[in-house]
């Protein structure tokens, strides 16, 4: 009896266990994945960082900026890139995190 209450209890332990590391696991696989990718398009598309950081009109000495982007749809790769961390740190709901390539590419 108490081999079979023993194994019973570490049965249902270990399986509550293994089913939230394996989500943990594929959860940093995707952020990993969405990191990756983010670095490649910058090096590929944005070698000299016009697109790095968000558009300050007055700033950056483009008044006009919002009659020409939408400022809802207005996006930098270090916006997109804190997205993503912010996903990875646990937010998966809502506007303001990348969980996924759909929302990666939507971004872009």
């Amino acid at each position: 009896d108490s081999h079979s209450t023993s194994r019973s209890g570490s049965g249902s332990r270990s399986g509550s266990f293994v089913a939230r590391p394996n989500e943990h696991t594929r959860f940093k696989w995707q952020t990993k994945m969405l990191f990756d990718l983010l670095k490649s398009v910058r090096q590929k598309t944005d070698q000299h960082g016009f697109f790095s950081k968000p558009i300050d009109p007055d700033l950056d000495e483009c008044e006009d900026y919002y009659d020409v982007v939408n400022i809802n749809d207005a996006m930098s790769f270090d916006t997109m890139q804190e997205m993503i961390e912010r996903a990875g740190s646990g937010e998966t709901r809502g506007d303001g995190v990348i969980t996924s390539l759909q929302e990666f590419k939507s971004c872009l």
